[in-house]
């Protein structure tokens, strides 16, 4: 009878297989690759611009100071070497989406560039003017337009104006475009590749920074 069915299928002691939903083994792994991307990712980035900055230790003069930009705020340092070159490392915070509400919390990059000297100009009042440009690369944790938040990296370049006065102090004005890749970590196993867009958008944003040089 229909009774003494359910009595043997429910009986105590027994578990009953299908009442068991046990999670599919892309999921694991699904978040398994979430939890490494967000915990090692970092490292290597990390490890690599320590590298950078040391052997940038002994150039003749360092420039520290803050980054601002519609796009992103930071700190950045320039390291200036005896040849006429230099070389810019920025950390920030990517504020795509955070501004106008859309996200709670920021993305957050690191950069380095090459910097060449394009051409100089001196001032009456003895300010000069510096425009340089150089490539260089990124990568970081970041929002992008119709994703969500992912691991980019990629290889930018950079184009910028130093206004150097007689004091310590220089006020750079520039540019940055990045031609990147961003991957969004799915719930299931593998990920979402997709061009870093805002790399490309955002590479008409003015950079305002501010440097007190050593």
């Amino acid at each position: 009878s229909v009774e003494r069915r359910l009595h043997q299928a429910w009986r105590p002691g027994r578990i009953h297989r299908r009442s068991i939903r046990r999670p599919s083994r892309s999921h694991i792994y699904g978040i398994e690759i979430r939890i490494v991307l967000k915990n090692n990712v970092l490292i290597p980035v990390l490890i690599c611009l320590g590298i950078l900055v040391r052997q940038n230790c002994g150039a003749q003069k360092v420039e520290l100071g803050i980054l601002s930009s519609p796009k992103h705020v930071g700190i950045t340092s320039v390291f200036n070497s005896k040849s006429g070159t230099s070389s810019i490392l920025r950390l920030y915070a990517d504020m795509y989406g955070v501004l106008d509400g859309e996200y709670s919390s920021p993305g957050y990059i690191a950069d380095y560039h090459a910097l060449f000297p394009i051409s100089s100009k001196t001032l009456d009042s003895g300010a000069c003017l510096d425009f340089r440009a150089g490539p260089g690369a990124m990568a970081g944790c970041a929002y992008d337009r119709n994703a969500g938040r992912g691991i980019v990296a990629g290889l930018s370049a950079i184009l910028s104006v130093d206004f150097k006065f007689n004091v310590p102090v220089v006020i750079s004005l520039g540019f940055s475009g990045t031609l990147g890749c961003h991957v969004v970590v799915n719930n299931d196993f593998g990920g979402t590749l997709r061009v870093y867009k805002n790399g490309v958008y955002d590479a008409w944003k003015p950079e305002l920074s501010i440097r007190y040089r050593f």
